[in-house]
């Protein structure tokens, strides 16, 4: 799971009864071609949560789709992030994977850019780095994974066209707490937007 939604997850685990399990190695995408030689520590990382995976009944994998590397932003795939997905397919475990989110530009972060008194819509991103269609939807995927694009509720003005300012502030919550990261706080409000997709596509995961 991708660090941004573990407030999120764990409101929907307090609600559901369900196991929230963080899996997270910091610094470290999900990525690393499998069976290819990797010496580095995420690649490794990867491999044994791959072999955690097949030890485990696991009801889903929540995982990074895309990445926005910078602002304007540069999306793409993880170096054998493809690989990683068809490996989890391979387990039978249903898998989602998350579109990057749009990053606030400038080097202070969103945080020092509202405490020196800016307006919330000069502290935030721009609608344009995530206005063009999830690249993950033109992906083959296993019929277990799907994908989900949270930008339009982190930046509610996605649709409005692609010079559009996404605001750090919306309803009275901080977004963004640096230049990549949503504050713990917005996240938790995401959490029944985050329930409505998910019933859509795993509609088993919920008893009732």
């Amino acid at each position: 799971m991708r660090g941004n939604w573990e407030q999120t997850f764990r409101t929907l685990g307090r609600e559901h009864n369900w196991e929230v399990i963080l899996a997270i190695k910091s610094g470290c995408n999900f990525s690393g071609v499998p069976n290819e030689p990797g010496n580095d520590y995420c690649h490794k990382w990867n491999d044994n949560f791959m072999d955690y995976l097949e030890s485990e009944n696991i009801d889903l994998v929540v995982a990074p789709g895309t990445q926005m590397y910078s602002r304007p932003a540069d999306e793409g795939f993880a170096e054998g992030a493809q690989q990683r997905w068809e490996q989890i397919a391979a387990t039978d475990t249903p898998l989602l994977l998350i579109r990057g989110l749009i990053r606030p530009g400038g080097t202070s972060g969103t945080a020092d850019c509202l405490v020196s008194g800016n307006p919330p819509e000069e502290c935030g991103g721009m609608a344009g780095d995530a206005h063009h269609p999830n690249p993950i939807a033109d992906e083959d995927l296993a019929e277990t994974t799907h994908t989900m694009d949270m930008n339009p509720y982190v930046c509610p003005g996605v649709e409005q066209g692609p010079d559009t300012a996404c605001s750090a502030v919306v309803g009275n919550v901080a977004v963004w707490y640096d230049n990549s990261h949503i504050t713990p706080q917005y996240a938790t409000t995401l959490a029944p937007i985050m329930e409505r997709e998910i019933r859509d596509l795993y509609p088993g995961l919920f008893t009732s």
